[in-house]
């Protein structure tokens, strides 16, 4: 994804975002530079990217919001049905 993301993105927009040159961008996607560890954090968030624990998942907050508004209803509908049977 890193990969991915640093192709679509313009090397002028990467090295000055990370404060470094153009060379250095294509140096780094052409594989022939590394990237140290200290400049990872800055470039994830340039790329928009994060790191997340394997033993997590992550979700879309859109999905996470459809999902909330799902669950809201139900316990709502819920609520009506119990008020219903009283």
């Amino acid at each position: 994804m890193v990969e991915e993301r640093l192709r679509a993105a313009k090397n002028s927009a990467v090295a000055s975002a990370m404060g470094k040159s153009e060379d250095w961008a294509r140096k780094v996607l052409a594989g022939d530079s590394g990237i140290l560890l200290s400049d990872l954090p800055r470039l994830l968030e340039v790329l928009q990217l994060k790191v997340v624990d394997r033993a997590k998942v992550a979700v879309h907050p859109e999905l996470v919001q459809a999902y909330e508004a799902i669950v809201r209803r139900a316990v709502a509908d819920h609520d009506l049905l119990q008020e219903d049977q009283e």
